[in-house]
């Protein structure tokens, strides 16, 4: 990291716009092919309410507008070049449509957008989700909660989902022992009376403590050794990596309070492996970035947040190349993270090298 975790909050506030300093060329970009694109967003978070302020009342957000940079994104993708997927990183409608009674309303609504792009659509699972659907109509709906995807157009790639809320304490829907287990886990971690609203969780928290919110959650050991088997089969394939999740594991790349509980797990299985490329997570309205041991970790910042000068765009079409990814963000991404912002990694003949030594090591 170069930074103490513990830092890592104070540091990410000290950067300033764009996160990602290195950005392609007009030249760059049409002197090369990509091997494939992909479509990025994260936090659609829709609702048919007005406009309101954030917990913190320092950002107003807009619910309904929320849906109209998604549309705008959509345009922005199926007039562009063929996606080989459109990643959507969790959130696609908000809590409030729960409690007014029209969550299936709104979730087709934002589907329906999602669907006009020719292109395989993969859902990440955020806590909206569990605010407004149980478990059982998640499936129905999203499929499994964690898997991994490739296809003809993402040859010598793998693109992984994790389920950030495998744990978690969001019991809306549903109550049932896993709920408690949640519960019990973050009452170790949190004094505050987290089964309450109102009350400020976050009281005697403190650095990366913070992250231990009811809103936020951690993936158990089944998904973290079947990740360890994606990446190992990967590895012996010669695949790069993809990782996407609603929730952040590297510090400093979101708030410490927007960070998965058990990240340090998630991000010592990522250290053994060479292939993983990036990290893409939403939940941050903010967005935010960081490079550590060679992965990029992105936070994608929310449709509900653009500014007038964001001209309704919050979004990005991801060019991925033999060696590096170019972000071409739009609006608020753009204004956040860089504009055709780049994410290099080792060529396939240096990838090639790192894997077989890795491959070696790990045989000592």
């Amino acid at each position: 990291l170069g930074f103490s975790a513990v830092n890592a909050e104070e540091e990410r506030k000290r950067r300033k716009p764009p996160l990602i300093e290195r950005t392609a060329s007009h030249e760059e970009l049409s002197n090369n092919v990509p091997i494939f694109n992909f479509g990025l967003i994260a936090d659609v978070q829709y609702a048919d309410i007005p406009d309101k302020y954030n917990y913190v009342r320092t950002l107003k957000r807009q619910y309904r507008g929320a849906l109209n940079v998604l549309r705008n994104a959509v345009t922005h993708w199926t007039d562009g070049p063929k996606l080989a997927f459109v990643a959507n990183l969790g959130d696609s409608i908000d809590q409030h449509n729960s409690s007014n009674g029209e969550t299936y309303k709104s979730f087709r609504k934002v589907m329906a957008e999602f669907r006009k792009v020719d292109s395989p659509l993969l859902n990440a699972v955020g806590n909206h989700e569990l605010y407004n659907f149980s478990r059982q109509e998640l499936h129905e709906i999203y499929g499994p909660a964690y898997f991994s995807f490739s296809s003809e157009d993402t040859k010598g790639w793998r693109v992984i989902f994790l389920d950030s809320y495998d744990l978690n304490c969001i019991d809306s829907v549903e109550h049932n022992e896993e709920k408690e287990e949640a519960y019990r886990y973050l009452a170790r971690h949190n004094p505050n009376n987290i089964k309450k609203f109102g009350v400020d969780w976050s009281k005697g928290l403190s650095g990366m403590q913070k992250r231990f919110m009811p809103y936020n959650g951690g993936i158990k050991e089944n998904q973290l050794a079947w990740l360890e088997t994606e990446l190992s089969t990967a590895e012996s394939k010669g695949e790069k990596v993809i990782i996407c999740a609603h929730l952040a594991v590297a510090p400093g790349s979101c708030s410490n309070s927007a960070i998965t509980w058990n990240y340090e797990e998630v991000l010592n299985i990522l250290d053994k492996h060479s292939n993983v490329v990036a990290y893409f997570s939403g939940h941050d309205h903010g967005g935010g970035y960081i490079k550590r041991n060679g992965v990029h970790h992105i936070c994608m910042p929310s449709p509900l947040n653009v500014l007038e000068k964001d001209k309704g765009h919050c979004h990005a079409t991801c060019a991925v190349y033999d060696d590096k990814i170019v972000m071409k963000g739009q609006g608020m991404v753009a204004r956040i993270l860089g504009e055709n912002a780049v994410l290099e990694y080792p060529s396939e003949e240096l990838y090639e090298q790192a894997t077989q030594a890795s491959q070696i090591s790990s045989k000592l």
